[in-house]
């Protein structure tokens, strides 16, 4: 018998009792029974309450997405036992992400083999990887009297990957055809990339594959199609996220993935190296799935000091110099704002010549800051926020020794193509 039928006997009792004592004249008869009937009511509508038997199942409509998305979350709740006056569920989610719609805490009353959905939605306004759960349980009968509790230990995670500028162009030159005479013999180069170069009259030792029937056919006369052999280009870049704001540091990965992307599409291939409290590797790859591999790296990156400028020196030194004796372009990404990062750089351009300074900037700031404001009383998150800014801002903007490289910078809405077109181009040796 659910609480309904419940209430509804004892109500229906009560209503007969006070009709024969009104009828009968006897009004002791309802004073004798009102006790009764109001205690069986409370012991009636205090009983356990069993939550063992829900199942909840949670469905998300993406894994993964961009800074910004909305993620679905959907709860399905079946209830396989006795019925529930009260049962609150709280779904767990990450403190970085807010909810655009609908609720994370639910209050529902679910009756036996009863199946309940309901769906909110989270905004992910960070890169990084975002926890859904657990879920939390409490049954309870309708006066809060009996409680039980519960966890369900389902927990998945989102990932919210960093976006990226499309770039339609860089100022590097390159000669990625290395042109070959004659055909291309296949038992010889099997597996290797070639370009179709064009069609030019049969030769006896020309394979018979390689015959362009439809120019054949045309002139009539024997046509073979001519290849050449792709010659990949090399980019590497130097990503630092030492002595970096957070702020500067997002700038900085938007730069990676964007010029990685690029050098992807044009079938180069790319290598990262990342610096903080020590180098992490990637190795050079040209294919589409190294912009996967580069993107799961950066999303768990995180702008470090360095206490010890001692330890993260030999690290790039043994790491770092050893992966730059291949000839092709390097970009450095860097506000070039810690010391030790300046000695290696000063290393690196004196040993090379193709060097490319991506600067992530941070001038936007002064635009979306009212200086009036920071005359009131603020919070201390937000001096400290502005200063660290400001610094980083005074340090950028002083490297004076730098100047001469080559370069462009990088704001958070993308490349500043003033400074990008007035680089001069680079040819990337191979």
């Amino acid at each position: 018998m659910n609480n309904y039928k419940q209430i509804l006997f004892l109500t229906t009792s009560l209503l007969i009792i006070v009709l024969l004592s009104l009828l009968t004249g006897a009004p002791t008869l309802s004073g004798i029974a009102l006790p009764i009937l109001c205690y069986l009511f409370f012991f009636l509508l205090t009983q356990e309450v069993t939550i063992d038997k829900v199942q909840i199942t949670r469905t998300i409509s993406s894994d993964r997405c961009y800074i910004g998305d909305e993620i679905e979350v959907k709860l399905t709740i079946t209830n396989n036992g006795p019925a529930i006056p009260l049962l609150e569920i709280v779904d767990l989610t990450a403190e970085r992400c807010t909810i655009s719609s609908g609720s994370n805490h639910l209050q529902i009353q679910i009756e036996e083999n009863e199946t309940i959905e309901r769906t909110y939605k989270l905004k992910l306004h960070h890169r990084g990887r975002y926890a859904i759960g657990p879920l939390f349980l409490k049954g309870s009968d309708l006066f809060d009297k009996k409680s039980n509790y519960r966890k369900i230990s389902s927990v998945q995670l989102v990932t919210c990957v960093p976006d990226f500028v499309k770039l339609q162009t860089l100022p590097i030159s390159r000669d990625k055809l290395l042109p070959l005479g004659g055909s291309i013999p296949s038992r010889i180069y099997k597996g290797r990339d070639f370009d179709f170069q064009g069609v030019r009259p049969y030769q006896p030792n020309d394979e018979l594959r390689s015959i362009n029937w439809r120019v054949t056919a045309k002139y009539n006369t024997l046509a073979t199609n001519e290849y050449a052999l792709n010659q990949q280009s090399h980019i590497i870049i130097i990503l630092d996220h030492s002595s970096s704001t957070e702020h500067i540091l997002e700038i900085a990965i938007k730069a990676t993935l964007s010029i990685a992307e690029w050098g992807i599409r044009q079938r180069s291939k790319v290598e990262l190296l990342a610096i903080g409290d020590y180098v992490r590797i990637i190795k050079p790859s040209a294919n589409k799935r190294q912009l996967l591999l580069i993107t799961e790296r950066l999303v768990d990156l995180e702008a470090i000091s360095p206490q010890f400028d001692n330890i993260i020196e030999p690290q790039i030194k043994n790491r770092v110099f050893p992966r730059l004796d291949q000839p092709g372009i390097l970009f450095i990404i860097s506000p070039l704002a810690d010391r030790a990062i300046n000695n290696s750089v000063k290393k690196i351009i004196e040993s090379r010549k193709q060097v490319i300074w991506v600067n992530p900037r941070l001038d936007y700031v002064y635009e979306t800051i009212d200086a009036s404001k920071l005359q009131r009383k603020v919070s201390k998150e937000l001096v400290e926020s502005f200063t660290n800014v400001l610094l980083n801002l005074i340090r950028i903007n002083t490297q004076h020794e730098f100047e001469k490289i080559p370069r462009f910078n990088w704001y958070p809405e993308g490349p500043d193509y003033d400074s990008l077109s007035s680089l001069s181009k680079l040819g990337a040796q191979n």
